[in-house]
């Protein structure tokens, strides 16, 4: 289980609580959190809750990957 889908259950468990700020967010898909493992909604849906999760050309799947996961590295 990723931390964003632990965070998210406690949220809607009410087991912690946050406060929406009312800041304009804007979230980059890290590359093995979504492509890697497919988790795109939990951090959205924890960010929602702390400001207005604006859109961007390059989410999801179409996120911009620098191509230099550790998982790959050649040694």
């Amino acid at each position: 289980m990723h931390h964003t889908e632990y965070i998210e259950s406690l949220l809607n468990d009410e087991k912690i609580s946050v406060f929406d700020s009312g800041k304009s967010i804007v979230y980059h898909d890290p590359c093995e959190l979504g492509r890697g493992s497919n988790i795109y909604d939990q951090p959205r849906n924890i960010l929602r809750k702390l400001g207005e999760l604006r859109k961007t050309e390059f989410d999801k799947e179409n996120s911009l990957c620098c191509g230099g996961s550790l998982s790959n590295s050649v040694i």
